[in-house]
This record gives C-alpha cells, sequence and structure tokens, in this order.
C-alpha cells in the first residue's frame, strides 16, 4: 500500500438524518476531578428557632469582681427575740474605794450568841481575914436513939441462867430505910452473878424512902444463884 495522501477539503454539513433510537446507555464513566468552588450565593431566609439544647456542664468559677457602692440603707427590721444568756464573763478589776457614807443608825438588838466556852479557872485570891464570931445558936431538939433504934429486915430470891431479877427489902411499918446492901450467889461467890443497881427506894403508899433495891444479873447458861437483899430502918 502507498502512503496516505492528504485530507481534502471537508465537505459541506449533510442534512441531518432522523433521530435513531436512544442506544443502549453505556457504563458509568468515571467520576470527573472536583471543580472549582462557585461563587458564594446570597444568604437564605432564618429558619425557624431550634429546640432548646441540653444545658452545658457548669463553667469554672469566675473571678470575684470589685465591690460594689453600699447601697441605701433599708429600713429597720421587727427586733428578733431574745437570745440565749451569754457565759458569764471574768470578774472585772476592783473598783475603786468609794467616799465613806454617812453612819446609820443603830440596829436593832441582835439575838444572843451561842454560850462561849468556859475560861480557863484564875488564879485563887488571897485568904480573907476571919470574920468576927457568931452568936451562940438555940439548943436543938433531942434527936432520935443512936445504934440501940436501928433495926433490919431482908429478902432472898433465886435467879436462872441468864435472867436479871429485882429484889426489895422493905422496912416495918412507921420506919424509914436508912442504908442497904445485898449477897449475890450465896456461898457461890462466882463471877457469872452480880448486881447492876442497888439504891435507896420507896415501896407502897409513904412520902418516905423505906426500902432498899438491888437488881441482879446471872451471866451463866446453866447455874441458878441465891441472892439476899438487907436493908436498916430507923423510926420515923
Amino acid at each position: 500500500m502507498g502512503p496516505q495522501g492528504e485530507t481534502g477539503a471537508a465537505g459541506t454539513q449533510g442534512t441531518p438524518g432522523t433521530q435513531g433510537e436512544p442506544g443502549v446507555p453505556g457504563a458509568q464513566g468515571a467520576n470527573g476531578a472536583q471543580g472549582a468552588a462557585g461563587p458564594q450565593g446570597e444568604a437564605g431566609a432564618t429558619g425557624p428557632q431550634g429546640e432548646i439544647g441540653t444545658a452545658g456542664a457548669q463553667g469554672a468559677t469566675g473571678a470575684q469582681g470589685a465591690q460594689g457602692d453600699n447601697g441605701a440603707q433599708g429600713e429597720a427590721g421587727t427586733p428578733g427575740a431574745q437570745g440565749a444568756t451569754g457565759a458569764q464573763g471574768a470578774q472585772g478589776d476592783p473598783g475603786a474605794i468609794g467616799a465613806q457614807g454617812a453612819q446609820g443608825g443603830t440596829g436593832a438588838q441582835g439575838v444572843a450568841g451561842p454560850q462561849g466556852e468556859a475560861g480557863t479557872p484564875g488564879t485563887q485570891g488571897a485568904t480573907g481575914a476571919t470574920g468576927a464570931q457568931g452568936a451562940q445558936g438555940a439548943t436543938g431538939a433531942q434527936g432520935p436513939s443512936g445504934v440501940q433504934q436501928i433495926t433490919d429486915a431482908f429478902t432472898e430470891g433465886d435467879l436462872g441462867p441468864g435472867q436479871t431479877l429485882s429484889l426489895v427489902a422493905v422496912c416495918d411499918p412507921g420506919q424509914k430505910a436508912i442504908s442497904g446492901g445485898y449477897l449475890a450467889g450465896i456461898g457461890a461467890q462466882s463471877p457469872d452473878i452480880f448486881a447492876t443497881k442497888s439504891y435507896l427506894s420507896q415501896s407502897g403508899q409513904t412520902t418516905v424512902s423505906n426500902s432498899w433495891t438491888v437488881e441482879f444479873h446471872n451471866t451463866s447458861t446453866t447455874d441458878t444463884y441465891d441472892n439476899i437483899v438487907q436493908v436498916y430502918c430507923v423510926p420515923v
């Protein structure tokens, strides 16, 4: 074959033929490269208000601002209830001594205080001078006869173990007692029996002491003792 000849001049456009039936769509071509951004379009109309979103987390506390000017004084409030009494404060220093006041009137007599203790006995004074002898006194009435008028009376009683017994020896009518005595535990001489009291007494309808009373006690737990009381009497 020979070499290709030069291309001839283009012929006139022929009359378009009738539209053929659409061919079968070809396969999707690969996406082209991103085109350059177009100019900014005008702002669209404001859309409706959206719903309030969830509150965000609390932000950090800001630094304290400068103190503002004092506000006008408000009206006095209603007094509050009485507060509890506070603890007692420390005692203050003693005040200066005041000037002496005028003397008061004499007060009423106070109640007598208790009797004080007896003082120490003083030293014995010097013996005074002997006084003049007094006049002779009148002779007294004749007294009763001495020993020949004294009589005695007895009483006797047994005292059981652990018991106490009171025995009374009584003078005859018309007589009075001048003394007395006793004998505890006749013939035994035991420390178990002893007298707790021994004294002049009155027995029956009389105005004079006409008897002698002795109280005995027996500390023994097994023995019984015989006891005697004696009274000495003279005519009234």
